[in-house]
């Protein structure tokens, strides 16, 4: 995922046209939920904010347009209680500025 990640980082214009449909394969061919959660991880320790910036919204478009995804957002919903009791770190970051890299997506599913 790295070397996906460094490509795209790289290639900007890969990540444009044809990001969504290498992520949405390795989705449907490994587990969604281990490819965003070491796609967050990564991005997490990333010093280009831009460039995760853009990936997070790419993730968050797949994952809330892609239909080979809908398991994957089925089992984000029914994190709510979870993600309830774990609230408090929504406002909290890192010491970067960032915020925790597993709630990216989730409050986006949830609501």
């Amino acid at each position: 995922m790295k070397n996906v990640l460094e490509l795209f980082s790289t290639d900007r214009r890969l990540l444009e046209t044809r990001g969504s449909l290498i992520i949405r394969q390795l989705c449907l061919h490994l587990n969604a939920e281990r490819i965003f959660r070491t796609i967050a991880e990564i991005l997490e320790k990333d010093d280009d904010l831009e460039f995760a910036s853009m990936m997070v919204v790419k993730l968050n478009i797949i994952l809330i347009t892609s239909p080979e995804l809908a398991d994957f957002r089925r089992r984000l919903k029914n994190l709510d209680s979870k993600v309830g009791s774990r609230e408090h770190n929504h406002g909290k970051t890192d010491g970067t500025g960032r915020s925790d890299a597993v709630l990216f997506v989730v409050p986006l599913v949830v609501s």
